[in-house]
């Protein structure tokens, strides 16, 4: 998605034509959203307008990331808006989500990691401080 929106991005600040390039990234691209995208253009086809299109696709899609692209297009199409900034900014959100995702997941697994090590550790570590105890205490040699 974070790829779509900055190739829909570059396009659009390029040349209008919203449509086109959707078309276009369609025949190059494979995958969720490009699958999406190309249901938006048969809808598009058959006689739906660009912005109901995208709104209805924006209801139907399970991400919300492509829920809020699909939004952001309906609405550059109904009401004119500068359709390559809202890209470039909802790219950074995805991004920006995606890396603190993976930060969340780097420090369960960090601590995942530990608690087997001290687990086993501990009472080793545990055993060797206890173990000269009953002659320091005792005396017995």
């Amino acid at each position: 998605l974070y790829t779509v929106n900055m190739q829909l991005a570059m396009h659009v600040r390029t040349s209008p034509g919203l449509v086109k390039h959707i078309a276009r990234l369609v025949r190059r691209g494979r995958g969720e959203v490009i699958g999406e995208l190309r249901e938006i253009l048969s809808w598009i086809n058959s006689g739906a307008s660009v912005a109901e299109s995208f709104a209805r696709i924006a209801e139907l899609t399970p991400e919300p990331w492509a829920a809020r692209t699909y939004r952001l297009l309906a609405i550059a199409d109904e009401r004119g808006a500068d359709l390559a900034d809202g890209l470039l900014a909802l790219s950074e959100d995805i991004r920006d989500s995606r890396r603190e995702d993976m930060r969340r997941a780097a420090v369960k697994r960090t601590g995942a990691m530990l608690l087997p090590t001290i687990g086993i550790l501990a009472p080793i570590m545990l055993l060797f401080i206890a173990a000269p105890l009953p002659q320091l205490i005792f005396g017995v040699q």
